[in-house]
């Protein structure tokens, strides 16, 4: 059973230290060994993962903010080990994470990264190690534990957006999810997945199922979705700014909810569900 009180009350002490605390913090997760870093986490009561072996192969730094498809698989593959109801908790993607560490599939330095698009967390660490800004410090740290496993105050939203390898896990899921319906048999599991890379597509898409938009949660529905964006995946990616992205494709969720209230979508199939968004003239002019 996982001690989420324990693991809570271990971060917010250490969210609100002082800087001096953090950076401290900062330095032993960076300068560790590998036989150590488990340590760094003492007193959290994290999970234990004995049956998780990552693979051999390991990712390389440019892959982990956002994983190609390419690369999904054989770590897919591994977290079978463990129980796809557990893995919607901070605590057991950060153990999941120090044994991705000691074995070397993972570096360390990976969850300091802070902008996905240039990731280099040797150089984020190198960086706070020397400075005296309390806000840099504050951010790096939070970066850390973000990326690292999330920050349990966001609970699922934080495994739905924060923790790259979590992410990763649900965005395939939803992949695996989609292909079960047979609206979705003509287009390949990497077209689906690269339209789950499309960042306004999966936070719009993880917000809405993670809170008052649950119509989205519902698997057929979140399926014919999923099959109608990559439809407007072209036109959004000519959309010039990621703020606008991410209005219009809250503007279509929205408009979904609305059409549920009308047209029951719970009770038809997907094929149909894709149709009437189709032919919706709000969605359209979206």
């Amino acid at each position: 059973m996982i001690d989420f009180a324990k693991f809570e009350e271990k971060q917010n002490e250490l969210l609100n230290a002082s800087n001096e605390k953090k950076k401290a913090f900062i330095q032993k997760f960076s300068e560790a060994s590998k036989e150590e870093y488990a340590t760094i986490f003492d007193g959290w009561n994290l999970p234990s993962v004995d049956d998780f072996i990552p693979p051999a192969e390991p990712w390389g730094e440019k892959e982990f903010p956002a994983p190609p498809w390419s690369a999904c698989g054989r770590l897919v593959k591994s977290l079978k080990a463990i129980p796809a109801n557990k893995l919607w908790h901070p605590p057991l993607w950060f153990a999941i994470h120090v044994k991705c560490v000691e074995s070397g599939f993972l570096k360390r330095s990976f969850f300091a990264f802070h902008k996905a698009s240039q990731p280099n967390g040797e150089r984020e660490i190198k960086a706070i190690l020397k400075s005296t800004d309390d806000e840099k410090i504050d951010i790096c740290l939070r970066d850390i534990l973000r990326h690292a496993g999330g920050i349990v105050v966001r609970y699922n939203r934080t495994v739905y957006l924060d923790c790259p390898t979590s992410v990763m896990y649900w965005r395939y899921h939803m992949v695996q999810e989609t292909k079960k319906h047979s609206l979705a048999k003509d287009i390949s599991e990497e077209e689906i997945y690269q339209c789950l890379l499309e960042s306004a597509v999966w936070r719009q898409l993880a917000e809405a199922a993670t809170t008052r938009k649950t119509i989205i949660g519902e698997s057929h529905i979140r399926a014919a979705f999923i099959v109608f964006m990559l439809n407007k995946i072209q036109e959004l990616k000519r959309t010039e700014s990621e703020e606008d992205k991410a209005k219009r494709v809250k503007r279509i969720i929205n408009r979904v909810a609305d059409l549920n209230q009308r047209r029951h979508l719970g009770f038809l199939e997907p094929r149909k569900i894709v149709k009437i968004f189709e032919k919706d003239e709000k969605i359209k002019n979206v």
